[in-house]
């Protein structure tokens, strides 16, 4: 039965991993259950199931989320817009802009950070 929870766990995660906006969101969440797999795994084979699930998770986000900011880097840089919406709705282009920078929309003056 643990099993079969943990195994739901690793789907719902995987299922919200790609609802995440940026390519450094998405590999923090995919790399988090792929090492969670993997640590739980080696885990269970050295007999603390949980501990190299943690291990695994922490692991494979850190990593997932280093090739994810690669992957918004090379984004931006290829030439690719890329548009964000501000809390009030309003399209912004956000384009060259490092993920977590605080930006004003140029339309109703709403700061946020992308």
């Amino acid at each position: 039965m643990k099993k079969l929870g943990l195994v739901g766990v690793i789907i719902l995660c995987a299922l919200m991993s790609g609802c995440m906006e940026t390519g450094t969101e998405k590999g923090v969440g995919i790399g988090a259950v792929s090492g969670g797999v993997l640590g739980g795994v080696i885990g269970n084979q050295l007999g603390s199931t949980a501990a190299g699930i943690g291990i695994g998770a922490v692991g494979g986000a850190v990593l997932g989320g280093m090739i994810g900011s690669g992957s918004d880097k090379s984004a931006s840089a290829s030439g690719q817009k890329i548009i964000t919406v501000c809390p009030n709705g309003h399209q912004v282009d956000v384009t060259g802009i490092p993920p977590g920078t605080k930006v004003r929309c140029p339309i109703c003056g709403a700061v946020f950070n992308i």
